[in-house]
């Protein structure tokens, strides 16, 4: 007699567009805290003020997890330069791990924190 599973798959929230992401880790994880920033336009007793909305999605990775997902991104970098040409990254757009003390936690004093955004 076979025995049948049954498995549903929840296919999660909408796909969430970033502009910068935060990586934190510890011994026993990797943080990567995405973030999205929409400035938009509010009408604030008549008259027009621009307001800027940040979102983040937060995903939580064990290191072989993060490790595994480094190779399978590499890999999907390389195919896409090699289809689409090489991604040119602005010096504003590298790593920056100069964070000001207002947003330093432990981590970041430690150095375990890199921001791209």
């Amino acid at each position: 007699m076979t025995e049948q599973t049954n498995v549903k798959v929840n296919h999660g929230a909408q796909a969430f567009y970033t502009d910068a992401v935060a990586l934190f880790h510890n011994e026993h994880k990797f943080i990567c805290d995405f973030t999205q920033t929409t400035p938009r336009i509010d009408q604030v007793e008549g008259q027009q003020q621009q307001t800027v909305v940040v979102s983040h999605n937060t995903i939580v990775l064990d290191p072989v997890t993060a490790k595994k997902f480094l190779d399978v991104l590499e890999e999907n970098i390389a195919n896409y330069e090699n289809k689409f040409g090489e991604i040119s990254i602005d010096e504003q757009e590298t790593v920056n791990e100069d964070v000001e003390e207002s947003e330093t936690v432990d981590q970041v004093k430690k150095g375990d924190y890199s921001y791209i955004g």
